[in-house]
């Protein structure tokens, strides 16, 4: 995941394969030096994604997206150090987030320039399409692993 800076929030590109292909836009909360719960973007650094099949979000999923999520799981981003449940999810802006990062079609320049602040849209239709590429690379049972970087 590839990140630029905002005022208050991180948006990135989500690449595949280490090929830095173009696979959505994700937005996370703002960097900080100190963890604030559900209020940080995740810290630079190797990371293996994995399925999580608990949880407020994972339940929330099972019925909106059905087959989607319920017989893997969600994608979780693993071994983070001082967080826990990190998954990749819909919404649209800095609130939605959680400290996880939301996935986007395209960036809401509007919205930026009147705030300062990113937003993503079509979160819903980009997790039904980001979801089965992930998992088709998780089910391979090989290792995949997701790179933070902060700095282009």
């Amino acid at each position: 995941m590839e990140r630029w800076f905002a005022e208050e929030d991180e948006n990135g590109n989500e690449t595949q394969n280490g090929e830095y292909e173009f696979l959505c836009y994700c937005l996370e909360d703002k960097i900080r030096t100190e963890k604030i719960a559900a209020k940080t973007a995740i810290p630079t650094g190797l990371y293996p994604l994995r399925y999580r099949k608990e949880g407020r979000i994972y339940n929330n999923y099972v019925p909106k997206f059905g087959d989607l999520n319920q017989k893997r799981g969600m994608i979780e981003i693993a071994n983070l150090p001082n967080f826990l449940y990190v998954m990749f999810h819909i919404g649209n802006d800095k609130e939605d987030t959680a400290g996880c990062p939301l996935v986007g079609s395209r960036v809401d320049e509007a919205h930026l320039h009147k705030t300062g602040d990113y937003k993503v849209l079509n979160s819903t239709v980009t997790y039904k399409k980001v979801y089965p590429t992930l998992a088709a690379a998780l089910d391979t049972k090989k290792p995949i692993w997701l790179e933070i970087l902060n700095d282009l």
